[in-house]
Protein backbone atom coordinates (compact mmCIF):
# COMPACT_ATOMS: atom_id res chain seq x y z
CA UNK A 1 0.00 0.00 0.00
CA UNK A 2 2.87 2.34 0.80
CA UNK A 3 4.47 1.55 -2.58
CA UNK A 4 1.20 2.32 -4.37
CA UNK A 5 0.90 5.65 -2.61
CA UNK A 6 4.48 6.58 -3.53
CA UNK A 7 3.90 5.61 -7.15
CA UNK A 8 0.77 7.74 -7.29
CA UNK A 9 2.58 10.70 -5.74
CA UNK A 10 5.41 10.46 -8.29
CA UNK A 11 2.89 10.49 -11.13
CA UNK A 12 1.27 13.62 -9.72
CA UNK A 13 4.64 15.34 -9.42
CA UNK A 14 5.53 14.48 -13.04
CA UNK A 15 2.23 15.98 -14.20
CA UNK A 16 2.88 19.21 -12.30
CA UNK A 17 6.43 19.31 -13.68
CA UNK A 18 5.21 19.53 -17.32
CA UNK A 19 2.19 21.68 -16.56
CA UNK A 20 3.94 25.07 -17.09
CA UNK A 21 5.21 24.03 -20.51
CA UNK A 22 1.75 22.83 -21.50
CA UNK A 23 0.19 26.07 -20.31
CA UNK A 24 2.78 28.07 -22.24
CA UNK A 25 2.00 26.23 -25.46
CA UNK A 26 -1.71 26.75 -24.89
CA UNK A 27 -1.20 30.47 -24.35
CA UNK A 28 0.88 30.75 -27.53
CA UNK A 29 -1.81 28.94 -29.50
CA UNK A 30 -4.52 31.22 -28.11
CA UNK A 31 -2.59 34.41 -28.87
CA UNK A 32 -1.74 33.11 -32.33
CA UNK A 33 -5.43 32.55 -33.00
CA UNK A 34 -6.20 36.11 -31.93
CA UNK A 35 -3.46 37.51 -34.17
CA UNK A 36 -4.74 35.43 -37.07
CA UNK A 37 -8.26 36.77 -36.67
CA UNK A 38 -7.04 40.37 -36.42
CA UNK A 39 -4.28 40.56 -39.02
CA UNK A 40 -4.89 37.59 -41.29
CA UNK A 41 -2.89 34.46 -41.86
CA UNK A 42 -0.87 36.00 -44.68
CA UNK A 43 0.58 38.67 -42.37
CA UNK A 44 1.69 36.07 -39.83
CA UNK A 45 3.52 33.92 -42.34
CA UNK A 46 4.97 36.81 -44.33
CA UNK A 47 8.69 36.29 -44.62
CA UNK A 48 11.10 39.17 -44.23
CA UNK A 49 12.78 38.34 -47.57
CA UNK A 50 9.52 38.69 -49.50
CA UNK A 51 8.71 41.98 -47.78
CA UNK A 52 12.19 43.36 -48.48
CA UNK A 53 11.89 42.35 -52.15
CA UNK A 54 8.55 44.11 -52.56
CA UNK A 55 9.85 47.26 -50.91
CA UNK A 56 12.95 47.25 -53.10
CA UNK A 57 10.90 46.83 -56.28
CA UNK A 58 8.57 49.68 -55.28
CA UNK A 59 11.56 51.90 -54.53
CA UNK A 60 13.10 51.22 -57.95
CA UNK A 61 9.80 51.83 -59.71
CA UNK A 62 9.44 55.09 -57.84
CA UNK A 63 12.89 56.26 -59.01
CA UNK A 64 12.16 55.27 -62.62
CA UNK A 65 8.85 57.17 -62.51
CA UNK A 66 10.71 60.29 -61.39
CA UNK A 67 13.22 59.88 -64.22
CA UNK A 68 10.62 59.18 -66.90
CA UNK A 69 8.44 62.04 -65.66
CA UNK A 70 11.37 64.43 -66.03
CA UNK A 71 12.15 63.14 -69.54
CA UNK A 72 8.52 63.45 -70.63
CA UNK A 73 8.33 66.97 -69.26
CA UNK A 74 11.54 67.91 -71.08
CA UNK A 75 10.43 66.40 -74.38
CA UNK A 76 7.09 68.16 -74.07
CA UNK A 77 8.93 71.48 -74.38
CA UNK A 78 9.85 70.73 -78.02
CA UNK A 79 6.45 71.90 -79.41
CA UNK A 80 7.32 75.40 -78.18
CA UNK A 81 9.05 75.77 -81.56
CA UNK A 82 5.79 75.00 -83.41
CA UNK A 83 3.82 77.38 -81.19
CA UNK A 84 6.33 80.14 -81.89
CA UNK A 85 6.14 79.55 -85.65
CA UNK A 86 2.35 79.60 -85.49
CA UNK A 87 2.33 82.90 -83.62
CA UNK A 88 4.73 84.39 -86.19
CA UNK A 89 2.50 83.21 -89.04
CA UNK A 90 -0.43 84.96 -87.40
CA UNK A 91 1.26 88.22 -86.36
CA UNK A 92 3.95 88.69 -89.05
CA UNK A 93 3.25 86.43 -92.05
CA UNK A 94 5.33 88.55 -94.46
CA UNK A 95 8.56 87.50 -92.73
CA UNK A 96 8.19 83.98 -94.15
CA UNK A 97 8.15 85.15 -97.77
CA UNK A 98 10.64 88.01 -97.63
CA UNK A 99 8.18 90.24 -99.44
CA UNK A 100 7.97 87.85 -102.41
CA UNK A 101 4.79 85.94 -103.01
CA UNK A 102 1.69 85.66 -100.87
CA UNK A 103 2.14 85.05 -97.13
CA UNK A 104 0.88 81.84 -95.52
CA UNK A 105 -2.75 81.97 -94.44
CA UNK A 106 -3.43 82.68 -90.77
CA UNK A 107 -5.26 79.35 -90.44
CA UNK A 108 -1.94 77.51 -90.75
CA UNK A 109 -0.51 79.64 -87.96
CA UNK A 110 -3.48 78.87 -85.72
CA UNK A 111 -3.08 75.18 -86.54
CA UNK A 112 0.57 75.20 -85.49
CA UNK A 113 -0.18 77.15 -82.32
CA UNK A 114 -3.15 75.05 -81.19
CA UNK A 115 -1.63 71.65 -81.92
CA UNK A 116 1.69 72.61 -80.34
CA UNK A 117 -0.03 73.97 -77.24
CA UNK A 118 -2.16 70.83 -76.93
CA UNK A 119 0.87 68.55 -77.16
CA UNK A 120 2.70 70.57 -74.50
CA UNK A 121 -0.25 70.53 -72.11
CA UNK A 122 -0.78 66.79 -72.51
CA UNK A 123 2.94 66.07 -72.11
CA UNK A 124 3.36 68.23 -69.02
CA UNK A 125 0.22 66.73 -67.48
CA UNK A 126 1.53 63.21 -68.05
CA UNK A 127 4.90 64.22 -66.59
CA UNK A 128 3.24 65.55 -63.42
CA UNK A 129 1.11 62.41 -63.11
CA UNK A 130 4.21 60.20 -63.38
CA UNK A 131 6.12 62.20 -60.79
CA UNK A 132 3.16 61.96 -58.40
CA UNK A 133 2.93 58.22 -59.08
CA UNK A 134 6.60 57.88 -58.19
CA UNK A 135 5.95 59.62 -54.89
CA UNK A 136 2.90 57.49 -54.12
CA UNK A 137 4.79 54.29 -54.97
CA UNK A 138 7.49 55.18 -52.47
CA UNK A 139 4.84 55.97 -49.85
CA UNK A 140 2.70 52.93 -50.82
CA UNK A 141 -0.47 55.01 -51.12
CA UNK A 142 -3.21 55.46 -53.76
CA UNK A 143 -3.03 52.00 -55.31
CA UNK A 144 -5.66 52.66 -58.00
CA UNK A 145 -3.98 55.92 -59.03
CA UNK A 146 -0.62 54.17 -59.48
CA UNK A 147 -2.26 51.45 -61.56
CA UNK A 148 -3.97 54.00 -63.85
CA UNK A 149 -0.75 55.98 -64.36
CA UNK A 150 1.10 52.75 -65.15
CA UNK A 151 -1.46 52.03 -67.87
CA UNK A 152 -1.09 55.58 -69.23
CA UNK A 153 2.70 55.22 -69.23
CA UNK A 154 2.37 52.25 -71.59
CA UNK A 155 1.24 54.67 -74.33
CA UNK A 156 4.57 56.53 -74.14
CA UNK A 157 6.80 54.17 -76.10
CA UNK A 158 9.33 52.73 -75.66
CA UNK A 159 10.48 53.63 -72.15
CA UNK A 160 7.00 54.28 -70.79
CA UNK A 161 5.74 50.96 -72.14
CA UNK A 162 8.46 49.00 -70.39
CA UNK A 163 8.04 50.89 -67.12
CA UNK A 164 4.24 50.63 -67.23
CA UNK A 165 4.27 46.87 -67.81
CA UNK A 166 6.74 46.21 -64.99
CA UNK A 167 4.78 48.50 -62.67
CA UNK A 168 1.55 46.62 -63.37
CA UNK A 169 3.29 43.27 -62.81
CA UNK A 170 4.50 44.45 -59.39
CA UNK A 171 1.24 46.08 -58.35
CA UNK A 172 -0.91 43.00 -59.07
CA UNK A 173 0.99 40.95 -56.48
CA UNK A 174 -1.23 40.18 -53.45
CA UNK A 175 1.68 40.99 -51.15
CA UNK A 176 2.11 44.44 -52.72
CA UNK A 177 -1.62 45.10 -52.39
CA UNK A 178 -1.29 44.36 -48.67
CA UNK A 179 1.55 46.87 -48.46
CA UNK A 180 -0.66 49.57 -49.96
CA UNK A 181 -3.51 48.66 -47.62
CA UNK A 182 -1.24 49.01 -44.58
CA UNK A 183 0.96 51.79 -46.06
CA UNK A 184 3.96 49.46 -45.79
CA UNK A 185 3.64 48.97 -42.02
CA UNK A 186 4.23 45.21 -42.15
CA UNK A 187 6.09 43.20 -39.53
CA UNK A 188 9.42 41.65 -40.49
CA UNK A 189 9.08 38.92 -37.87
CA UNK A 190 7.44 35.67 -39.06
CA UNK A 191 5.92 35.11 -35.60
CA UNK A 192 4.29 38.37 -34.50
CA UNK A 193 2.58 36.80 -31.46
CA UNK A 194 5.75 35.89 -29.58
CA UNK A 195 5.99 39.33 -28.03
CA UNK A 196 2.71 38.78 -26.22
CA UNK A 197 3.89 35.59 -24.50
CA UNK A 198 6.35 35.87 -21.64
CA UNK A 199 8.24 33.02 -20.14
Amino acid sequence: MILGTAHSASKDLSCWRFAPATLMRARKFAVASICTSRHGTSNMHRSSDSLATDLQHLKLLSIFHYILGGLVGLMSCIPIIHVSLGIMMITAPNQFTGGQGPPPPPAIGWLFALIGSGVMIVGWTLAILMILAGRFLSQRRHYLYCMIVAALACTHTPLGTVLGIFTIFVLVRPSVKELFQTNGNMRLSPEPFDEYVTE
